[in-house]
């Protein structure tokens, strides 16, 4: 049987050791790297993928001018714009820090997070009063060693690989909370199309 068209996808600009190749395949060194071949074969689909910050790719699928953005942590605020797949693994969201573990129920704390990301949403549901936003993870964990900030909060995968890069350097970390991650796909999504993405996906699932 003949594949189908490609589907169009974007991942975040931001993650480390992630990016997308001239061939518009995805490439590194992420665990998410792995799953993919066996997805696009099980999809009996191929995936032309771009790679933009992530604000943009909400935008883009949002508007159906892309099919899906991966790897995408499940927030409700993203589920109320966007179509959610079925998860492909659990990820954790580190409280990040150099010395002592700061005092997490003071709300004055310094906090530094990800513009966009679902740290961020956490975050400021919180009620923290001071908080500092940034681009990019690799800025992020930059302004925490150079103490702009007492705390920053990162995901799992993100945190490992950004210290790995760090040996020398005293960084701790505290598990606050464990989320699903998995794809975003565009409204426009036909039902029969979720399905054999979701049927994808758990024939694939990262264990």
């Amino acid at each position: 049987m003949a594949l189908e068209p490609p589907l169009t996808g974007g991942i975040p600009a931001t993650l480390p050791n992630l990016k997308v190749n001239a061939e518009h395949q995805v490439v590194g060194t992420l665990i998410d790297v792995q799953f993919l071949p066996c997805f696009h074969q099980a999809l009996k689909q191929p995936v032309s993928w771009k790679s933009y910050p992530t604000a943009r790719l909400i935008q883009q699928v949002r508007n159906n001018k892309l099919d899906m953005i991966f790897p995408m942590g499940f927030t409700s605020e993203r589920k109320a714009q966007l179509i959610q797949s079925a998860p492909v693994q659990v990820t954790r969201d580190y409280w990040v820090y150099t010395h002592a573990l700061p005092n997490l129920q003071n709300k004055s704390l310094t906090v530094g997070v990800k513009l966009g990301s679902p740290q961020a949403s956490y975050v400021q549901s919180q009620g923290y009063q001071s908080v500092i936003f940034h681009n990019n993870y690799a800025g992020l964990l930059n302004m925490l060693l150079a103490g702009r900030v007492e705390l920053i909060a990162l995901p799992d995968l993100v945190y490992e690989a950004l210290t790995s890069q760090y040996s020398e350097k005293s960084i701790y970390f505290k598990m606050y909370l464990q989320r699903d991650y998995g794809f975003y796909l565009k409204p426009a999504t036909k039902p029969a199309q979720i399905k054999r993405i979701n049927q994808a996906i758990k024939a694939c699932r990262i264990e």
